[in-house]
């Protein structure tokens, strides 16, 4: 999603030279986030989260949430944005425009601005369906960030700061929570060097 990876690229990007100092261990996991989603959260994403008739707006945002950013599964993609439709509501992203509005460089996804208890609610159908943490790690992957630094930012990243990152990323950009957000990440991840 564009609002998300794009911000995470963003920081990524943003970032200075200065190495972080990482083991020879791998502490990565290779193939798609998301990849363990359950059937009970495809299944809860099917039946509570999204009606029949949301199918294009469904369909629109998984396509945001994998645009530029490879390793997430689409049974993943579809799941996180059934729960968002749910939770979001369709009458809000009719709003924001049509479904192919929301895909694409100029998404209108990056105008949508939650509840404190809505973006409670997206960060833990992210974390269910795709894993919160790996969908950061995953666009940073696609920040180009070396596979040292991307060592790094796993490291770094811990369960606070990531909530923390999702809490705020929907909230006005001059809000408190958004600039602890971002603020927050960017300090966690300066250690890493980003070639």
């Amino acid at each position: 999603m564009r609002r998300i990876g794009g911000v995470a690229i963003a920081l990524v990007l943003a970032l200075g030279a200065a190495a972080c100092g990482g083991d020879d261990g791998d502490d990565g996991e290779d193939g798609e986030a998301g990849g363990d989603a359950t059937e009970a959260q495809a299944e809860a994403g099917d039946d509570e989260l999204a009606s029949d008739g949301d199918a294009d707006y469904v369909d629109a945002l998984a396509a945001s949430m994998t645009d530029g950013i490879s390793g997430i599964s689409e049974d993943a993609a579809r799941c996180a944005a059934k729960g968002m439709v749910g939770i979001v509501g369709l009458d809000t992203f009719e709003e924001l425009g049509s479904p192919e509005d929301l895909v694409g460089e100029a998404s209108a996804i990056d105008s949508l601005v939650l509840t404190e208890e809505q973006a409670r609610q997206v960060y833990e159908t992210f974390d269910d369906c795709i894993g919160a943490r790996d969908y950061l790690l995953a666009s940073f992957a696609a920040g180009d960030m070396s596979p040292e630094a991307a060592d790094c930012a796993a490291d770094a990243l811990t369960d606070d700061l990531v909530e923390t990152f999702y809490l705020g990323i929907f909230q006005a950009e001059d809000s408190p929570a958004y600039v602890e957000a971002t603020e927050g990440l960017l300090e966690a991840l300066l250690p890493c060097s980003v070639l």
